[in-house]
């Protein structure tokens, strides 16, 4: 199989894989949580006729450096009306995301990790609901429980990182071996033995989400490297700049970076370039195109404008591609949430 196909191919790869998220209009401080089998609260009617019905489960949990989503959902009986939902007391970590209204139905999921505690912690969060002229209150529990010491966890990451994945990493058990498996990671993406994983790493390192390592992958794609890179640094390099959604979701520079590096002529400085017979100019292009996916990737309707806004050179092909792919997978995205994408990707694998 000769240069051309085998990138091709490899390119696929990393967009199966899928970038990471970007930024929403937050609710309330950083957040991660899995939602409990138990019976939902319906909220108390505070003022107004025909009021919003907030669905919360009344006990929730989360564990320690594991990032997870929680979805509460309200509803309105009049599906003209724009609902509002907020929180109050998550955990520190945690931080609620608006979802798209649709047909009277809006969901906030909670993103993030929960930072680390000495003990197991329980918090009282207050969800509100309103859509203008009446509104509900409903509590809820979440439980913060600590992570187990596990002395083979390294040799877990390590296994996982150096298997083959053909059709792509999987995406919630990169999610769920968490930050403690980040520091590994970076250690990986700075080991030149390491490379023929690094796509995967870089995907790794997104998924999870931390934004305390988004400068690890900005300076692996703009500082690390000068002059001609081989083909597996540059599928690495590739994954790296199409892994910032989960981030971007979180955190306004990461968003503030996206949008700056999706403008024409963005790459046009890089200080390295991919082997023969790549131009330049279409290493340029290829990582505006890893740009977009991680855009697409970002739970936010600031990510949704800049996707319809993101200019298309004309006789672009593949740039007008990936822009009408990353609208589709935001839609997705804003609609259901990243953890449901992943997994629902992860079913197809």
């Amino acid at each position: 199989m000769g240069y051309r196909s085998i990138e091709h191919k490899l390119a696929s790869v990393i967009l199966f894989l899928g970038a990471v998220a970007v930024g929403p209009p937050t609710l309330a401080g950083p957040t991660a949580v899995m939602m409990t089998p138990t019976a939902a609260t319906r909220a108390t009617t505070v003022s107004g006729n025909q009021p919003p019905t907030l669905l919360v489960p009344q006990e929730m949990s989360v564990t320690q450096g594991i990032p997870s989503d929680l979805k509460v959902s309200a509803t309105d009986p009049d599906l003209m009306d724009s609902l509002w939902v907020s929180v109050q007391g998550l955990p520190p970590g945690l931080q609620a995301v608006a979802g798209r209204q649709e047909k009277g139905l809006i969901e906030v999921r909670i993103y993030g990790i929960p930072q680390d505690a000495a003990t197991a912690t329980a918090y009282q969060v207050q969800w509100s609901a309103s859509d203008g002229t009446s509104h509900q209150v409903a509590m809820s529990r979440v439980h913060v429980e600590s992570s187990q010491p596990d002395p083979e966890f390294e040799n877990e990451v390590m296994k996982f990182y150096t298997a083959e994945y053909f059709h792509g990493l999987p995406r919630m058990k990169a999610r769920a071996l968490g930050r403690r498996s980040l520091p590994i990671l970076a250690r990986l993406l700075r080991d030149p033995s390491a490379k023929q994983y690094w796509h995967q790493v870089a995907a790794g390192i997104g998924f999870v989400g931390d934004t305390a390592y988004f400068d690890t992958l900005r300076s692996f794609v703009w500082d690390r490297f000068h002059g001609p890179v081989d083909f597996r640094t540059y599928m690495g390099l590739m994954q790296a700049q199409a892994s910032l959604g989960a981030m971007a979701t979180l955190s306004t520079q990461v968003r503030a970076y996206l949008e700056t590096v999706a403008q024409p002529g963005a790459w046009d400085t890089l200080p390295w370039h991919s082997p023969p017979p790549d131009s330049r100019e279409s290493v340029g292009r290829r990582m505006r195109r890893m740009t977009i996916g991680s855009i697409s990737y970002t739970d936010s309707d600031w990510a949704t404008a800049l996707l319809s806004e993101i200019p298309v050179p004309e006789r672009d092909a593949d740039m007008a591609e990936a822009v009408a792919t990353g609208r589709e997978v935001n839609n997705k995205v804003r609609l259901g949430g990243l953890a449901k994408l992943w997994a629902e990707q992860d079913r197809k694998r």
